[in-house]
């Protein structure tokens, strides 16, 4: 059984197709594009097809063809550079597919042109912690919550962080602001377990884990973090039972995990 030693993972979000129809708008409400007319333009033609591409790059981006993605984004940018929903999307769709560096520097420009953006500090953050750049990443963390406190996303981020950094406190609090914002935030219900599981309050975790199995059902990470859990409790069959069961549960996304260092 694989379960006792497996290295247990914390959950990031990432929900980079979460809004294909508008994912460069932020969560809290819409922001309109600066201009459709690029200043460099001469053609009256060309604002209305970046327009069409932008749209055929958001729907590739729904459908999680990232490649694709990238590609409409880019002819939209080349046509209009002032689309700020492609800088946005593009970097969504790039870090995506591994091109973080990539990534980070569409939001940027997404971020200097709409610096009241929770959701994209949000987002480059995230793209950050894949970097290992954590502390610059907490500070994207930071600037998000403050801009918005109803940012779900951002408390279970930067709770990861100080979980990573063995601030467990502030994680646990910040994994009950997630709850206490949306109560059916999966992650925000792992990451509690995992951390009441450090601190020896093997109880708690599991009710908190068995809370993230109810919310998805099918989590490799959460069922083994049962097993784990279980263990440590001596129920040891039950322990087994549900190691056994996270092996025929599906790989999770790369890019939803982080390692407690």
């Amino acid at each position: 059984m694989k379960s006792k030693h497996t290295a247990i993972l914390l959950v990031v979000t990432l929900l980079a197709t979460a809004q294909p129809a508008g994912a460069a708008t932020d969560s809290k409400k819409s922001t309109p594009t600066k201009s459709q007319i690029s200043p460099n333009s001469s053609n009256p033609a060309k604002p209305s097809q970046a327009q069409q591409f932008l749209q055929q790059a958001n729907e590739h981006l729904g459908r999680r063809e990232l490649a694709q993605a990238i590609d409409f984004f880019t002819r939209a940018l080349r046509l209009d550079d002032t689309l700020d929903d492609a800088y946005f999307g593009r970097g969504m769709a790039r870090g995506s597919s591994g091109l973080i560096d990539e990534g980070i520097a569409d939001i940027s420009v997404y971020i200097t042109r709409h610096p009241d953006s929770s959701r994209a500090y949000t987002k480059r953050g995230i793209r950050k912690v894949w970097k290992d750049d954590t502390e610059s990443a907490y500070q994207d963390f930071l600037k998000a919550i403050v801009l918005d406190p109803g940012n779900a996303e951002a408390y279970d981020d930067i709770g990861v962080i100080y979980a990573q950094r063995r601030d467990y406190k502030q994680a646990l609090e910040s994994f009950r602001n997630v709850i206490r914002l949306e109560p059916l935030y999966f992650k925000a219900h792992h990451n509690m377990a995992l951390v009441y599981h450090i601190l020896g309050e093997s109880e708690t975790a599991l009710a908190e884990v068995n809370n993230a199995l109810r919310l998805k059902t099918d989590s490799r990470n959460s069922m083994r973090l049962k097993s784990v859990i279980l263990e440590r409790l001596g129920r040891h069959k039950e322990s087994q039972e549900a190691g056994e069961e996270a092996e025929f549960m599906p790989e999770e996304n790369w890019s939803e995990v982080a390692p407690l260092k």
